[in-house]
């Protein structure tokens, strides 16, 4: 038997090898493509291009800026389009010769294997992915016409040319000032707590220096800002008077006024905290007639003070005089007391004034101050407070009084000591006010309103509420109006 032997042929191997490394090459490239999660022959094609420098345009989704958003296609503006390459000769669509744009055998126009017919073209033939000069497949011309490409560019930046343009520009009164360029009907609503910072500022009747002057502010002044515009700011004082100033003159925080004063202590006991609020931690407690040093106004209604022990904290400015206590005289030996005395027992010692001195108020009486406590009727309770946001017993005695345009002073010892004339128990009215005795002071004050009973802020109930007439020793009764 013969044995077979097989020849050895260089040519066949290397034939073998080639068609081994084509068959495999997609199956090589397939986890590139898995990976990045595109096609490999996208893959193969994108790193083509950034060899030869051919662009591609990518689709996918377009993100646009709202300032480029149109309500109508009225308002598009076109964009200068340019043809991206230029004609070439007759023939020559990519450089290349005539009738061989990848290198195959030159056929006949019109005869199969020509370019352009994508379905019968030889591999590396127009269509196929990554051939110079035809980036997205599109059909060559034929020869003697000048090739085109369907990619455009876009160039230079859109003109927005109809697009209405507007230049503002800040006016300025003759003083320099601004002049505030917004109406106020479109000022944005506020409602926050300010202080005046500026010096010698005016609260105007409109956003401009030239209007008419309401009142002047001082500085530390307690605003509310109601609006807000361009320059200008819309403010309500406290004492009810609205208008505009300039918004740098103002800022939402305390102003602090350095003064050097000695003020003394005008009410039974008060508080020295921390810092100028309420909430703050309590430093001291001084009494009645204890003399503080002031270095500083803050927020327009506290004092800065070290007291006579060297303790520096915030006080509440309304509990204080700047009138010096009375020296202390020696007692005179008293006086039998008369029989006619008896009778105010419970207020002795009280000098009765004249009631007709007092003012009158056509319209009103003791009535309308009794229906204006009732209306403070559960108000919560907050020491220093004078509105409906919140109040203390001497302060709903001055609210109320100053709704008929009486004015008050913010402290229980200074009420019984400067407003009115005291009357007797007997002659007791609705809307007199009771002061009650917590020895050499008065430490609470209410409004009598008739049977028996009063309305006073209490500040364990925490609330404005009625009470009883007798709940504490009178110290007097003191008639603010006739």
């Amino acid at each position: 038997m013969k044995k077979i032997v097989f020849k050895h042929n260089r040519k066949q191997h290397i034939v073998a090898i080639a068609t081994g490394f084509f068959a495999a090459l997609p199956i090589i490239c397939l986890p590139i493509g898995l990976r990045e999660g595109l096609s490999p022959s996208l893959v193969v094609s994108r790193a083509y291009q950034s060899v030869f420098g051919v662009q591609e345009i990518d689709s996918g989704e377009v993100v646009l800026e709202d300032w480029a958003l149109v309500d109508s296609a009225d308002q598009l503006v076109s964009a200068d389009v340019v043809d991206q390459s230029e004609p070439t000769e007759p023939g020559e669509p990519d450089g290349s010769e005539p009738g061989e744009p990848d290198g195959s055998e030159p056929g006949e126009p019109g005869e199969p294997g020509e370019r352009g017919e994508p379905d019968g073209s030889e591999p590396g033939e127009p269509g196929e992915p990554g051939e110079p000069g035809e980036p997205d497949g599109s059909e060559p011309a034929e020869p003697g016409e000048p090739a085109s490409t369907d990619k455009n560019e876009v160039k230079g930046t859109s003109s927005y040319s109809d697009i209405p343009k507007f230049v503002v520009y800040q006016q300025y009164d003759d003083s320099n000032l601004p002049i505030e360029l917004l109406d106020p009907e479109f000022f944005t609503a506020d409602n926050s707590t300010y202080y005046v910072r500026a010096s010698q500022s005016i609260l105007k009747e409109t956003p401009n220096m030239d209007s008419k002057t309401i009142v002047s502010l001082h500085v530390g002044q307690q605003v509310t800002r109601t609006g807000v515009g361009d320059t200008w700011s819309r403010i309500k004082t406290e004492a009810g008077q609205e208008g505009f100033v300039l918004t740098n003159s103002i800022q939402d925080t305390m102003v602090s006024v350095k003064i050097d004063r000695t003020v003394w202590v005008d009410t039974g006991s008060l508080i020295v905290r921390s810092e100028p609020s309420t909430s703050g931690q309590q430093v001291a407690v001084v009494n009645q007639d204890a003399r503080l040093h002031c270095t500083a106004i803050v927020g327009d209604k506290w004092y800065k003070v070290t007291t006579t022990s060297g303790k520096t904290g915030y006080v509440y400015k309304s509990y204080t005089t700047t009138s010096a206590p009375p020296t202390p005289t020696p007692t005179p030996t008293p006086k039998p007391k008369s029989t006619s005395s008896k009778s105010s027992s419970k207020s002795s010692g009280t000098k009765y004034g004249n009631t007709k001195k007092l003012p009158k108020i056509s319209g009103k009486n003791g009535d309308s101050i009794v229906s204006i406590a009732e209306s403070m009727l559960g108000v919560k309770y907050k020491f220093g407070g004078a509105s409906s946001k919140g109040i203390d017993c001497s302060g709903l005695v001055m609210y109320c009084y100053a709704q008929v345009g009486i004015s008050l002073p913010h402290g229980a010892t200074q009420i019984w000591k400067k407003s009115g004339v005291s009357v007797p128990r007997s002659e007791i009215k609705k809307g007199d006010v009771i002061c009650y005795d917590y020895g050499s002071y008065c430490g609470h004050v209410a409004i009598y309103v008739g049977n028996g009973q009063v309305i006073h802020a209490s500040s364990t109930r925490g609330k404005v509420v009625y009470g009883k007439l007798d709940m504490m020793k009178i110290k007097a009764i003191k008639r603010i109006i006739q």
